[in-house]
């Protein structure tokens, strides 16, 4: 369990973006944060995910404060999650395989164990031929699968994903979401943000609507 809890957050200039804004993330849950842009969608993910801190208030994993832990248990935290950029954030210089590989790689995991787990994920996700590319040979929608493929390989309990569909087609915006729903299904706890409602209409999860940083509605999407 996730809980935002009482959290404002003041920056320095104008007016706090969250003030004392409550939520509760389930375990198993599949959520989808929406809202306008400046809704304050991003910065939750954020602080959900442990690099911003709230100004006032607890941001709790598993009853665990996470900006009144030291920074190494944060970390150890972070491994819980996996966190999927709006941005893709992939290394322009390495192969799509390495790219995917680098939380493995973070660990320590030996190299062998890495390579089989990369091309396992990169199967999981459709990307596998691609294992030897480097990410500007791919489609948008290719670089979102990858980041997905590194998000996931360590096996998260919880994945967190900010606009993963916003420069999407249509087509590869169902294919995202089906991949997001298959995850879930598998047993991790998903967070999408996303300003478009319509790709989860009809499926089942919970929606979160954002305005202005505050919380104006829960609902069965």
């Amino acid at each position: 369990m996730i809980e935002v809890k009482n959290v404002t957050k003041r920056f320095r200039q104008g007016k706090p973006l969250f003030n004392h804004l409550r939520l509760l993330f389930g375990k198993g849950d599949f959520t989808v944060v929406t809202g306008p842009s400046g809704a304050g969608k991003t910065s939750l993910l954020q602080l959900v995910y442990g690099v911003l801190r709230p100004s006032e208030g607890q941001v709790l994993f598993e009853n665990q404060d996470l900006y009144h832990i030291n920074e190494t248990n944060r970390a150890l935290i972070r491994r819980k999650m996996g966190f999927v950029f709006q941005d893709f954030r992939l290394i322009s210089h390495l192969t799509v395989g390495d790219n995917v590989a680098l939380p493995l790689q973070i660990q320590g995991i030996p190299p062998q164990i890495i390579d089989f787990e990369v091309d396992k994920v990169l199967a999981r996700v459709g990307m596998a031929e691609y294992k030897d590319e480097l990410p500007a040979v791919l489609s948008g929608g290719g670089q979102q699968k990858v980041a997905v493929a590194r998000a996931i390989i360590n096996r998260p309990q919880w994945l967190l994903a900010d606009e993963p569909t916003g420069n999407l087609d249509p087509g590869a915006t169902l294919e995202m979401i089906d991949l997001f729903h298959e995850i879930h299904r598998q047993g991790t706890s998903v967070i999408i943000a996303t300003h478009d409602e319509g790709i989860v209409k009809n499926r089942k999860g919970l929606c979160v609507r954002l305005e202005h940083g505050s919380l104006r509605g829960q609902f069965p999407c």
